[in-house]
């Protein structure tokens, strides 16, 4: 049999608001070119939160992190994820998963999609342990407090993080980095204006817990692909019908 043939023309849609990109998501993108001939970074432009980035900055800033590798492709979708997957020619999601919160919350999403269409199939990868505990709702809340993120997302995202918040690029000596303590992680001051950004400028770690946390980011994924992929490719979703992400 001729298994290089056999490969040929497998193709994975990865998809997620990537409100921004994170180092954890370009982990699982790239492990998924190990399994996939090519990977679709499908960015999601509904969603019901306000994202800090527009979809044609979230669009470009994942052209420039993956310049260069010619198996992985940024596209922009609306809609229904399965609908697009099918036009896109491809049967294949693929998804991340950091914890049992993720699990429960991914298993019903991908049954529900296969409800949908039956021929299309979830794929999941097991994150990075090193990227367990970050997703972009994290890293704006501590990027908004001044918080250096640097290492956390690919380089031209720090970037535009530090100008979207007003702080200066590279960083700062005059940053405080502090943990603990009112404002631990706080910067110049300011406010994340979410629940993680009130955890993180008190010097707390997460005023709810991270299952909690994604279950409520978790009300859109059918429409849009997911958890606010804000994790990993761990997505989030609301019904079919009324999805956004």
């Amino acid at each position: 049999m001729d298994h290089a043939r056999e490969r040929v023309g497998r193709l994975a849609i990865y998809p997620g608001t990537f409100d921004p990109l994170t180092n954890g998501h370009v982990s699982l993108i790239r492990r998924g070119c190990q399994i996939f001939d090519n990977v679709v970074v499908a960015v999601a432009a509904d969603t019901p939160k306000t994202p800090l980035f527009s979809l044609d900055e979230r669009v470009r800033m994942a052209e420039e992190v993956f310049a260069g590798h010619p198996s992985i492709t940024v596209e922009p979708f609306t809609g229904l994820l399965v609908d697009y997957v099918e036009r896109r020619g491809a049967n294949v999601i693929l998804r991340g998963l950091r914890a049992v919160s993720d699990f429960e919350y991914e298993f019903q999403l991908a049954l529900m999609n296969r409800k949908l269409k039956r021929h299309i199939q979830t794929v999941f990868l097991m994150t990075d342990y090193q990227w367990l505990y970050i997703s972009s709702t994290i890293i704006k809340a501590a990027a908004s407090l001044g918080g250096d993120i640097k290492g956390l997302v690919p380089e031209n995202i720090y970037r535009k993080l530090r100008e979207k918040y007003g702080y200066p690029y590279p960083l700062g000596d005059d940053i405080d980095l502090g943990l603990g303590g009112a404002g631990g992680l706080g910067g110049k001051g300011g406010s994340a204006g979410s629940a993680f950004g009130a955890g993180l400028g008190n010097g707390g770690f997460l005023p709810r817990s991270l299952g909690a946390g994604l279950s409520a980011e978790g009300d859109d994924a059918l429409r849009n692909g997911g958890l606010d992929s804000d994790d990993e490719g761990y997505g989030g979703g609301t019904p079919p019908m009324a999805p956004t992400f």
